[in-house]
């Protein structure tokens, strides 16, 4: 069974919210690394190298892409910005059609 993909299309967002609140993608992947638990200085830097280039191919799995989102949602940076992110849950609304449509009007202004 193969794992689902962020799109390439959720990944250039992420990296252009990146360059909008000045963390650069090398910065971000050293603080997503460090995220991780039990890891020596040595496997973080390789770690942080693997998730760089996970973003330059524009090519990651969707759960480890949507742990990205919540480590970028954590950092000052993206608090003090006036970026927001909709729930990734589905199903939130009790109309579904609003919620298609609130979803869509979100993804157009992205």
């Amino acid at each position: 069974m193969s794992e689902e993909r962020a799109s390439v299309e959720k990944i250039q967002r992420f990296l252009n919210d990146l360059k909008d609140i000045n963390i650069s993608v090398r910065r971000f992947c050293e603080i997503a690394a460090a995220e991780e638990y039990n890891l020596t200085e040595v496997e973080i830097k390789k770690l942080a190298e693997a998730y760089r280039k996970r973003f330059s191919r524009k090519s990651m799995a969707l759960f480890e892409f949507n742990v990205m989102l919540d480590i970028l949602e954590k950092q000052p940076e993206f608090k003090s910005s006036n970026k927001i992110r909709l729930s990734r849950k589905k199903n939130i609304f009790r109309d579904l059609e609003f919620e298609k449509s609130l979803r869509s009007s979100f993804d157009f202004l992205q």
